[in-house]
Parts: C-alpha cells; structure tokens; sequence
C-alpha cells in the first residue's frame, strides 16, 4: 500500500470511489435518490477537479496494485460560523473527506492515511484538524475517537433534500509541525 498526493489524472477514479464509498457512511434511513443526488453534485470527476486545481485543498490516496483504494480531502479554509464558534482559535483545518473501500477497512489502510493526513496537516501551521462525522456512523466514531478526535459539537449535514441535523463534530490538537 502507497500513499501520495492526488493529481489531476486522478479526478475520475477518485470520483468513482466516492461513488463507491459514500453510500457506506450514510444512515440507513437516508433516501437512496438523495445519495445519488449528493454524489452527481458533490463527488463528480468535475468537483474533484476543483479540489485538485484549489491551492487550499490537499487531496491524498492510497494505493494497492495500482488501485486507488482511499482517499482523504483536507481543506485549508475558514469553518463556516456555526462550527466556528465549537473551535478553538487559531489555524485549523478541516478533514472534509475521509473514505476507504469495504475490502479496506480494518488492515490498517486508515490508520496510515490519518497518520499521513495530520502530518501533513501540521506542516501547514494547523494546531487542529476538525471533522463532522455522521452521528449513525459508529465504525467511523470510533476510529475517530480511537485516534484523538474528540466530540466537540453537532452541526446539521444536507444530503440531497435531507437534512441531518445532528452530525458529530470532532476535534484533534495537532503535534506542533
């Protein structure tokens, strides 16, 4: 397994794992028209080309066999107000997107990719990594607690007409980079 920083060329595989991989974080009540309509607006080959062309994102993935198996999107920007005021003040930055295929899960594949995500995290003068994590989503609260990221707030998530009011927010100190 490999991990690298995306580039261009990877927009349209990228894309395709999100497709593959968000519908596993969902809560099972979630309408499956909504997924599909969050992933054409969110997680299109076009979107990722954004995040990969945006000088405040960092995009990186892991590979196996030349497969990209994972990826993690960092965003480098403000928090909007509402998670704003659950942070603490200084330079913090976002873990927007963390996402590993099933077959994945459970080798070790996400601990290495958050080890290098909040390295690279701290080389950009971040004291703090933060994420919203869906509530339902109890494989994924746990790693994140497992790893340092404590409950912080909630903080309301829309997936194509629904919104979920009650997503996790989580918060990580960084090791000073």
């Amino acid at each position: 397994m490999t991990i690298r920083f995306a580039y261009a060329d990877d927009a349209e595989p990228l894309s395709a794992l999100a497709a593959e991989t968000f519908p596993l974080a969902c809560p099972p009540t979630l309408p499956p028209s909504d997924i599909r309509r969050f992933i054409t607006e969110h997680l299109s080959p076009a979107r990722f080309t954004e995040h990969l062309t945006n000088e405040t994102r960092t995009l990186l993935l892991t590979e196996r066999d030349d497969r990209i198996t994972g990826y993690a999107l960092l965003r480098n920007e403000p928090p909007a107000a509402d998670v704003a005021a659950m942070l603490p003040q200084g330079h913090v930055v976002e873990l927007n997107k963390f996402f590993l295929r099933s077959d994945e899960h459970g080798n070790g594949t996400a601990t290495a990719l958050l080890d290098a995500v909040t390295d690279h995290a701290a080389t950009t003068g971040a004291g703090y990594i933060w994420l919203g994590v869906s509530r339902d989503n109890a494989r994924a609260n746990r790693f994140y607690q497992r790893h340092g990221f404590s409950l912080v707030g909630h903080k309301s998530f829309t997936v194509g007409g629904t919104v979920l009011p009650e997503d996790f927010v989580r918060l990580r100190t960084l090791p000073a980079g």
